[in-house]
């Protein structure tokens, strides 16, 4: 897929960690976004929403290890 901003490099896709808080704890997420050599790191529609679902799974999972 060619960039969209610049239109003259593809972008390359890319599964990076990275550290995000929830109930004053930090845990390290899997995050997918996409690199352009020229324009930098995006995300597109599709990532972010996988983004999303992983962000809601660790709350989930952390909600429910708070009520054992």
């Amino acid at each position: 897929m060619l960039c969209p901003i610049c239109t003259e490099f593809q972008m390359t896709e890319v599964m990076g960690e990275n550290e995000v808080y929830y109930k004053n704890r930090a845990y390290k997420l899997p995050l997918e976004f996409s690199y352009c050599p020229l324009c930098g790191e995006q995300t597109d529609p599709e990532q972010l929403k996988r983004n999303k679902e992983r962000m809601d799974e660790l709350k989930k999972r952390v909600d429910s290890d708070s009520d054992d």
